[in-house]
């Protein structure tokens, strides 16, 4: 089991996380903010008997197209409040057993 405390923040520690098998577990974070509820994901994988514990959002976003997208987040009053991301494409592959990544446009950032 494992514990989580989120330093310099309002959130409530997360106590008792399982990480005996795999999987993806979703959790609520407590107190909202400004009544919004924000969630942890815990996924715990194994590879090459080597245990992975990653703690990420629950949003994730992906560009799978053959074009660079910008994206940047707005309230409900579609104002934006957050940087403009650029998301360049990546294109995987396979090539002589290796998985080769490449991005769309190398002059993107």
């Amino acid at each position: 089991m494992l514990g989580l405390q989120f330093e310099g923040s309002n959130w409530e520690s997360i106590k008792d996380i399982p990480v005996d098998r795999e999987g993806e577990t979703f959790y609520i974070l407590r107190p909202k903010l400004r009544e919004v509820s924000h969630r942890l994901v815990v996924d715990v994988k194994l590879n090459d008997n080597i245990k992975v514990v990653t703690f990420r959002s629950a949003l994730v976003v992906e560009n799978r197209t053959m074009l660079n997208v910008e994206m940047m987040i707005v309230d409900a009053n579609e104002k934006q409040v957050s940087d403009i991301y650029h998301i360049g494409n990546v294109i995987f592959w396979e090539e002589r057993g290796f998985y080769v990544i490449s991005s769309f446009d190398e002059n993107y950032s």
